[in-house]
């Protein structure tokens, strides 16, 4: 497994939403459902969508997950992070 790295208020919440679940084991995942089993995808791309519903937000084409992932890219590069950095 590779190491990640996230921004220290994000490790943060991270932590918290981990230590407020049942399942802290090491492989254990952080978001589950309420018995510990991976979620579902698609159902993942649904809430999202239903939370970008609700927040009023609008875009050009649909918004998803997926382009949340290449507009945080974007932004990297943008502040000259290095691309090959940001491909990994």
């Amino acid at each position: 497994m590779h190491a990640v790295h996230v921004a220290p208020a994000i490790a943060k919440l991270l932590l918290e939403r981990r230590l407020a679940t049942f399942h802290k084991a090491a492989n254990d995942l952080v978001f589950t459902t309420a018995s510990g089993r991976e979620l579902d995808y698609r159902h993942v791309g649904h809430g999202f969508r239903d939370a970008v519903k609700r927040a009023g937000l609008q875009a050009p084409g649909r918004l998803s997950l997926h382009s949340l992932r290449h507009g945080f890219a974007s932004l990297l590069i943008a502040e000259r992070m290095n691309v090959v950095f940001v491909s990994r």
